[in-house]
């Protein structure tokens, strides 16, 4: 897992580099924002037992009027058959894989309804296949809803 750490600080190094005074916190969820105004919500996914990071999470506006979700997870997952989102139960979209030097980055692109699926969701589960199993990592969505409605503020 210390490699799965150094990759997910170095993807989100250019935000954490910001003072600390650029950063708020809404529920589970962080918001670090550059001095260029460019904002990035991230939050961890930790093993209950050895805080180990298990998955990050980051949501980010690309342009005005598109959102990224990209996941870190670890290197033991099966690569051909991708993560995939569920909000409440209701199946949002396979995430794509991008990278995996130490840890697996996917990506997916909302579309307007899956958005409006994310950001008005209470619960939301990444399904990853590791060791021959479906695993389900759970992301909060206490504060995102809030957090992201702050962009506009911005």
């Amino acid at each position: 897992m210390p490699c799965l750490l150094a990759l997910v600080l170095c993807h989100i190094a250019p935000a954490a580099a910001q003072s600390p005074d650029q950063s708020t916190v809404f529920g589970d969820w962080e918001r670090v924002c550059s001095t260029d105004g460019a904002c990035v919500f991230s939050q961890a996914n930790a093993d209950a037992d050895t805080n180990d990071i298990r998955m990050r999470t980051e949501i980010s506006r690309v342009s005005d009027t598109q959102i990224l979700m990209s996941v870190v997870v670890p290197d033991s997952v099966l690569l051909t058959e991708g993560p995939w989102l569920t909000i409440d139960g209701i199946y949002v979209g396979e995430l794509n894989y991008v990278q995996c030097p130490g840890g697996c980055l996917a990506r997916i692109l909302f579309t307007d309804q899956q958005f409006r699926l994310v950001s008005g969701g209470t619960r939301g589960v990444i399904t990853v296949t590791a060791g021959g199993q479906r695993v389900g990592l759970v992301v909060s969505m206490d504060g995102l809803q809030d957090g992201l409605a702050s962009l506009d503020d911005l």
